[in-house]
């Protein structure tokens, strides 16, 4: 609500291999959102599709192999309107990847939780500047009707290892006022 742009943004995550497609995401990141107020629990993984490439302005990869990946996936040049990125980079101007917990700690899921929030906040501080000025209700909605899904960023990986990155997003839309 304070930066006037939660309805601005559709958010998504999708893993680039279907291995885990159904599954809940990992325990150790189910606790990590929990310790932060946020309930994953019901989460079910999915694989990135061809018409998310259509649906979504910005897809994010965690690392340079989804990215890779999210590429050679992605329609021939002219086709498809989503623009793909590095998180982190996008983010937070970092050209690395983020790191995986998966065969580490509690302690390495609670880092990424961290990390993700810290990226998340600065790339809505990206996408939504703050001006001096009263934000302009007009031009948003009129923005809205012409393009209703301004951002919609895809993360592609495995999901039930970084399910929190989704959350902390939505976290974030909601706390604008969706």
């Amino acid at each position: 609500e304070a930066a006037g742009a939660a309805d601005r943004f559709i958010l998504d995550s999708a893993g680039c291999g279907g291995w885990h497609t159904g599954e809940a995401p990992d325990p150790r990141a189910i606790a990590a959102a929990a310790r932060h107020g946020i309930d994953i629990s019901g989460q079910r993984a999915r694989q990135i599709r061809p018409a998310d490439f259509d649906a979504f302005d910005l897809i994010l990869g965690l690392d340079r192999d989804n990215v890779r990946h999210l590429q050679r996936m992605a329609p021939g040049q002219g086709a498809g309107k989503a623009r793909i990125g590095l998180y982190l980079e996008e983010a937070l101007g970092l050209n690395k990847d983020t790191p995986d917990p998966y065969y580490g700690s509690d302690r390495d899921f609670e880092a990424v939780y961290r990390l993700c929030a810290q990226a998340s906040q600065a790339l809505l501080a990206k996408l939504v500047p703050r001006t001096r000025r009263p934000f302009c209700f007009r031009r948003i909605k009129k923005e809205r009707a012409a393009r209703p899904a301004l951002l919609a960023p895809i993360f592609a990986t495995a999901l039930r290892l970084h399910r929190p990155v989704f959350d902390t997003h939505r976290r974030l839309a909601h706390s604008l006022g969706q």
